[in-house]
């Protein structure tokens, strides 16, 4: 009588710590699965080095200077443009996602010229006008780091 109770309390405690540990695994697995939740809501980010050619061509149109893969909204975008040729310009701007809201960097050239590169974020794409100058020629190649939000 004893032995039957003895394995009934121990059948009753390994019941009971089974129970217990599967709501344990359960509640871990429900905020695992919350926090993945939150984690793809957050904005990710993606940078990118472009080298642009061909900027200062008069009959170049507006073109795209990098596509953002995985997305198809860019809700904010940093650029830097490093050099213009190989003129040192080290200024940025920042661009919301709005094909209408362009910015424009202007790069103090010789002889009080300037060259202006014009700048907007469009769906998923930087864009890029041709440079635009008030006197000589403009250089036809950029670097430029890129930075994005995009989700």
């Amino acid at each position: 009588m004893k032995t039957i109770v003895t394995f009934l309390l121990i059948a009753a405690l390994i019941v009971g710590a089974t129970w217990v540990i599967t709501d344990k695994l359960r509640q871990t697995a429900t905020d695992h699965e919350k926090r993945m939740a939150q984690l793809e809501q957050r904005p990710r980010f993606a940078s990118h080095t472009v080298n642009v050619e061909n900027i200062a061509t008069t009959t170049n149109t507006n073109r795209s200077i990098w596509t953002v893969e995985g997305t198809d909204t860019i809700y904010f975008a940093w650029l830097y443009v490093e050099t213009f040729g190989t003129q040192v310009v080290n200024k940025s701007v920042v661009l919301a996602p709005n094909p209408e809201a362009r910015k424009s960097i202007v790069i103090e050239r010789a002889n009080a010229a300037t060259c202006t590169l014009t700048f907007w974020a469009d769906k998923n794409q930087i864009m890029i006008a041709p440079a635009a100058c008030t006197a000589g020629s403009a250089e036809d190649h950029a670097a430029i780091e890129v930075a994005v939000e995009i989700k």
